[in-house]
């Protein structure tokens, strides 16, 4: 179960940093729509709770949650890297510049909340918005998953309300060796900077409640 974990942990990285890589992605966004650079700020965990002001979001969760500690969130790109049977996937994924921001679990890995920034640098940055991302990563989902021993079932995107706002959102419906996995995707993009939030269960989809964990931090 644990491999099965860590693998759940860095799914929504893989659906999204193929994204970018080798697709025409000019003329996305409009000029009026550009975001100015923004300056980036770590989130900060202490006892049950996740704050970031650079997101504009903080979670928090009880007793029955573990958040990683900073030295594992520094090691989980490339220990779940070498889960993939896709090389070229596993080698852009220790190439790109991304990493964890927090990851929680709670039920022995079988629920999970983790937070994945990309810094997209200046082209992707500019030319990028959230709903773009989201259907260039839907283009390749179902391979990707693939790779990771997984197999999609369905998935849809639209807005969600996130910590009282409406974000664009992919909503993932898979199995993982005859079990059922669901995750739910919200994307907030800050100047160069995507943030994907994930949230995910094995077995049934409480996807939705786990909404609930998150509030507005300014």
């Amino acid at each position: 179960m644990k491999k099965i974990t860590a693998m759940l942990l860095v799914l929504v990285m893989v659906l999204s940093l193929c994204a970018c890589g080798e697709k025409d992605v000019t003329g996305t966004v409009s000029p009026q729509e550009e975001q100015p650079d923004v300056e980036f700020q770590l989130g900060v965990t202490t006892g049950g709770k996740y704050e970031s002001k650079f997101l504009g979001i903080g979670c928090s969760l009880d007793d029955s949650w573990s958040f990683a500690s900073q030295e594992e969130l520094a090691q989980m790109i490339g220990a779940t890297a070498e889960m993939f049977d896709n090389e070229e996937y596993a080698e852009q994924m220790e190439n790109t510049d991304m990493f964890y921001d927090m990851a929680a679990a709670a039920d022995d890995g079988l629920v999970n909340i983790n937070i994945i920034i990309q810094n997209m640098g200046l082209l992707y940055g500019m030319a990028l918005s959230e709903e773009k991302y989201i259907e260039l990563a839907q283009e390749d989902l179902e391979e990707q998953l693939s790779s990771a021993g997984f197999t999609l079932e369905g998935s849809e995107a639209g807005t969600v309300t996130f910590a009282g706002q409406e974000r664009s959102g992919l909503h993932i419906s898979s199995t993982y060796q005859g079990i059922s996995y669901y995750c739910q995707q919200i994307y907030i993009k800050q100047g160069n900077y995507m943030s994907i939030v994930t949230l995910a269960s094995f077995y049934e989809d409480i996807t939705g409640s786990m909404l609930d964990y998150f509030y507005a931090v300014s």
